[in-house]
């Protein structure tokens, strides 16, 4: 029997499927995509999977309808006929501790997408990738996602009796719109404002341009809030991660006002990180653990 568990991180607008070897830890190339909608994609979707995978990790915010039509269309191709688990979340998996409340409440993707930001920083310190710095072992990671939602969460570092890893606790984080809801919501809810499309501007001189400046501006000023935080409770620059579709989008605005933040406070801002599926991640993590 295979040792490959399928990974599936079913969001509000698409589906990323990737796959962890449970025994080698091999994952795959590249994450495969659907968009809920586009069914024409399927084919070419289930061609690019290994089949025969000996069972099925997932965390879902999308429709019942959405997630048994995915489970259709699995055993229906035979990429997986093992067992398909759904994760909610809970207290603590890896040494990630929780502090939503309740715990059930925080959306499983964010939960696993937690596990998959920890093991990241374990990796990057195995690897010597790491400045120390006074007060660095209160350092926080925050992982901004900007996707249909944007969500900036936050990790600190948890003291731990376990020399295995370090340990980490979410201490909560932001849900805002995404850039496309903001912009669609301006466009919709208005009777004079148009769906906007423009490059962002420090002075926005139309109105294409101030729509999308300051959806942008929103954007950036949501995770300068969680960044600032960060530098008041440790006294050190926290760690940056970024994922989602939207990334591009903000990418320049993002980096002008954190880079700008830690200037004038005489802060070393380490280079953003992008990481493109930190659920995939979790998952693949948590999927090995249980093998163990």
């Amino acid at each position: 029997m295979t040792n490959r568990i399928l990974l599936i991180d079913a969001g509000n607008t698409r589906i990323k499927l990737g796959w962890v070897d449970t025994v080698t830890g091999q994952r795959e190339a590249e994450s495969a995509a659907i968009i809920l909608g586009q069914t024409e994609s399927l084919p070419t979707i289930a061609a690019r999977l290994p089949k025969g995978f000996s069972g099925a990790l997932g965390v879902s915010v999308a429709t019942p309808h959405t997630v048994q039509a995915l489970e259709h269309w699995l055993n229906q191709t035979g990429i997986c006929s093992g067992p398909l688990q759904w994760l909610q979340s809970s207290e603590c998996l890896l040494d990630v501790h929780n502090a939503y409340q309740p715990v059930e409440q925080l959306g499983a993707d964010r939960w696993i997408a937690m596990l998959g930001l920890a093991w990241h920083e374990r990796q990057r310190e195995a690897a010597g990738d790491t400045e120390p710095t006074a007060h660095s072992d209160d350092r926080r990671t925050i992982l901004a996602t900007f996707g249909t939602a944007t969500t900036i969460d936050t990790l600190a570092p948890k003291p731990t009796q376990s020399n295995e890893q370090k340990a980490y606790e979410f201490v909560g984080g932001l849900i805002l719109p995404g850039v496309e809801l903001m912009l669609t919501s301006l466009a919709q809810g208005t009777a004079n404002l148009p769906m906007a499309r423009a490059q962002e501007a420090l002075y926005p001189t139309n109105t294409q341009q101030a729509i999308v400046s300051g959806v942008v501006g929103a954007q950036a000023g949501a995770l300068l809030r969680q960044w600032q935080i960060a530098v008041a409770a440790t006294g050190v620059a926290p760690r940056v991660y970024t994922s989602g579709g939207a990334w591009i989008a903000v990418s320049l605005e993002v980096q002008r006002v954190l880079q700008q933040a830690a200037t004038l406070v005489g802060k070393q801002a380490e280079p953003l990180r992008f990481v493109p599926s930190p659920v995939l991640d979790g998952l693949a993590c948590l999927a090995r653990r249980s093998q163990q």
